[in-house]
């Protein structure tokens, strides 16, 4: 199949909600400073996603999907963003993309993440991390600034928190291309339009996750040596004990393994995967876990892929676990390297998004 070979090959406007889009920005723009400013780490701000705080005025990320989410009541918002490599951030203002803005790399600059907001009005500005680290590095935020009149709001919890673990599917990548024979460009990876981030989006839910194209479960280039990590360039783990708790994991890897050769011997594998799932039940006693598979590959490969999913499920023991499977629809397109296009994901975070209101009975 074409597909499988170039999934082969390299696994490794908007709605306007009171806002001016800010259009992708090359450089960080100058005169653009605001009377009133407030600290990253102010309480009023809500850090998703895994966030390195040690630096107690430029909290950083690397995973894709991180966000810092500000209520402002207010017309205009500045952000002053660091990142090591060229990166890219989509900015949400009350739930929809209201545009994507470049990062350059050095020193934290000052960006104009949102104006032109309705002034009497409290808005819900989300700044979204886009691209997986090995691609886009660290990326920090040093400050925030806003208008004179202007409020910064408290930004109350959300409902619930989701971890994801995962692979290239899970990043996002690629899915801005425009079809399958598209060659891969970071700035077309959109974690905040993978299946993950807009699942959470849909049930007011914190997202974590821990992804990176080309990951396998096991025996190498194993998202195992990585996945509890809180920078993924740095061996520190992510402390479980203080931060939110999931109330569901969802982990969708095996596409690289049985996608490339040589193909994983089965013992090995579910012995690996079983271990997967015990160690995130110590953590996370109360988390539903989800064993996830899909939907790149075909054939032979995807049954096999289930079934050896399936049975480390039953092997596992574990009773509060259920295996979720995507399939394609090919009438979603592709995006980069037959990966899931924009369509696709939203099809993806659509079921899953049911499955977890039915499970967990979430209204």
């Amino acid at each position: 199949m074409k597909r499988a070979f170039l999934a082969t090959m390299f696994l490794v406007a908007a709605a306007m909600c009171f806002a001016a889009a800010p259009q992708a920005r090359k450089k960080a723009e100058e005169g653009i400073a605001l009377p009133q400013g407030a600290p990253a780490r102010d309480p009023r701000i809500r850090y998703s996603g895994r966030w390195d705080m040690s630096d107690g005025k430029h909290p950083k990320c690397s995973w894709s999907g991180s966000a810092a989410t500000v209520m402002l009541q207010g017309t205009r918002l500045n952000a002053k963003i660091s990142t090591t490599k060229p990166n890219w951030i989509e900015v949400l203002v009350n739930g929809k993309s209201v545009g994507t803005i470049a990062i350059e790399p050095g020193e934290a600059r000052w960006y104009r993440v949102a104006d032109g907001l309705a002034p009497l009005k409290a808005h819900k500005i989300m700044l979204v991390r886009r691209v997986e680290a090995a691609y886009g590095g660290d990326l920090g935020i040093a400050g925030w600034q806003f208008d004179r009149d202007a409020k910064l709001l408290q930004m109350p919890p959300a409902k619930r928190a989701l971890l994801f673990i995962g692979d290239s599917i899970t990043c996002g990548f690629g899915n801005e291309a425009k079809g399958a024979w598209d060659p891969f460009k970071p700035e077309e990876e959109n974690g905040a339009a993978a299946f993950g981030f807009l699942t959470a989006l849909d049930l007011d839910a914190d997202y974590y996750a821990a992804a990176w194209s080309g990951r396998k479960l096991w025996p190498d280039n194993s998202m195992l040596d990585i996945y509890e990590r809180t920078m993924a360039f740095n061996p520190e783990k992510w402390n479980t004990k203080k931060a939110p708790v999931p109330d569901a994991i969802l982990i969708n890897l095996g596409t690289n393994d049985f996608n490339m050769n040589p193909k994983p011997e089965e013992e090995g594998w579910v012995k690996a995967y079983i271990g997967l799932i015990a160690d995130l039940r110590r953590d996370y006693p109360k988390a539903r876990i989800y064993c996830c598979e899909g939907p790149m590959l075909g054939g032979e490969w995807r049954e096999k892929c289930r079934d050896w999913v399936k049975r480390a499920v039953k092997e596992s023991g574990d009773k509060n676990i259920a295996t979720h499977f995507f399939d394609y629809d090919r009438s979603d397109g592709f995006g980069a390297l037959t990966h899931p296009s924009e369509a696709a994901h939203k099809r993806m975070a659509k079921k899953l998004a049911t499955v977890l209101k039915r499970d967990l009975r979430w209204q």
